[in-house]
């Protein structure tokens, strides 16, 4: 990711309705992922967060568990120290951890960032301890591709059935696969589908658009619906993809 990119997120991730609402989303995840596993509920279950960037899912990861945080970025770790938290550099895909360390993995927007996004699953896969979970989310289809996955260095959207295809070709099993970021679908889609008809020249800026405070604050309130809701339903389409998977007790899912 850019310089200017990681400067952005470091700026808006604490008030941005993006960024914020997506919180409450992950928070209710993480937080089914440790109620409906009693082993983890009785301790301090260890989650590995792949691709930490600037800190901001920290607070809430750390409620629920303790916290290892590696991304390939040195300038993202140094925003990461900014906002008061440790990580791990590491290069490539290959992680400074044995074989069934962690009872949780987040790679939360990160597996579009990676080339080899298969051998990212699989290694993923092998630093989970089995019967531990990993919780995913990545943005969705690829005909809504613009300049913002440009200058965050993305290589791909995914459809839903194509990444619940890869993340159990890895070996996990899924407990969850669902679209999110709900309400947004109709705006950027239709802001997507103008911008290609009008023929208009991308600008080098992402597409945390600003927004006046009263619609920021309606749209975090339209994300804390939905994480509530994506505790008991899956959606059929969002400008994101959540995924919970996890790894079987004994080998390799089907």
């Amino acid at each position: 990711m850019k310089t200017t990119a990681l400067q952005e997120l470091h700026d808006l991730e604490s008030t941005y309705w993006w960024h914020v609402g997506r919180l409450s989303i992950i928070e209710k995840q993480i937080q089914k992922i440790t109620r409906s596993n009693k082993k983890l509920e009785s301790g301090k279950p260890k989650i590995l967060n792949i691709g930490s960037g600037t800190g901001g899912t920290l607070p809430i990861l750390e409620k629920f568990g303790m916290v290892h945080n590696v991304d390939t970025s040195k300038e993202a770790l140094r925003f990461l120290e900014m906002s008061g938290y440790k990580g791990t550099l590491v290069k490539g895909l290959e992680l400074p951890f044995k074989d069934n360390t962690f009872d949780v993995v987040t790679a939360l927007d990160v597996l579009e960032h990676i080339e080899k996004d298969h051998t990212a699953l699989t290694e993923w896969f092998r630093v989970l301890k089995p019967g531990g979970s990993m919780l995913l989310t990545v943005p969705a289809y690829q005909w809504l591709w613009s300049q913002h996955d440009v200058i965050n260095n993305h290589h791909r959207r995914y459809l839903k059935k194509n990444l619940r295809a890869l993340i159990k070709k890895a070996g996990f099993s899924i407990d969850k696969a669902s679209y999110a970021i709900v309400f947004s679908f109709p705006i950027v889609a239709g802001f997507r589908i103008m911008s290609k008809l009008s023929k208009q020249k991308p600008e080098d800026y992402s597409s945390f658009v600003k927004i006046r405070p009263s619609i920021n604050k309606l749209f975090i309130n339209f994300l804390k619906l939905e994480a509530q809701t994506q505790k008991q339903i899956n959606f059929p389409l969002g400008t994101s993809i959540l995924v919970v998977a996890k790894k079987p007790l004994k080998g390799k899912s089907s």
